[in-house]
């Protein structure tokens, strides 16, 4: 028996707004000891797809998923790999496969630290 790993089908994402230094300037306010604390760009951002990095990943899952005009339940694993995760636990793999609503398929992250 020959296991087969296959790429049927890839897909990228553009948030479709761009945040600036200048935008994330804007957020930040200063303290009283001086030191300055920034204040969430959205409420529930852990759960906004557009949030981090999963979010990104999420977006470019869907569209690979349609380019391979395969259902989602025919995914048996998941591989993220970025140089800017969420959060490094949980990683963004499970994240991913959350978002996807895949339960009882393995993940994995691998980090780039350039």
């Amino acid at each position: 028996m020959s296991t087969k790993a296959l790429i049927t089908g890839t897909g990228h994402f553009v948030p479709p707004e761009i945040v600036t230094n200048f935008d994330l300037e804007k957020k930040w306010t200063p303290r009283m000891n001086g030191f300055a604390r920034g204040q969430e760009l959205s409420k529930g951002a852990m759960w906004n797809p557009f949030a981090g990095s999963s979010g990104l990943v999420y977006e470019a899952a869907l569209r690979a998923i349609e380019a391979a005009e395969i259902d989602k339940s025919e995914i048996d694993f998941i591989i993220a790999t970025t140089l800017s995760p969420d959060h490094y636990f949980p990683g963004i793999g499970v994240i991913v496969q959350a978002k996807l609503g895949l339960s009882g398929i393995g993940a994995l992250d691998s980090y780039c630290n350039g």
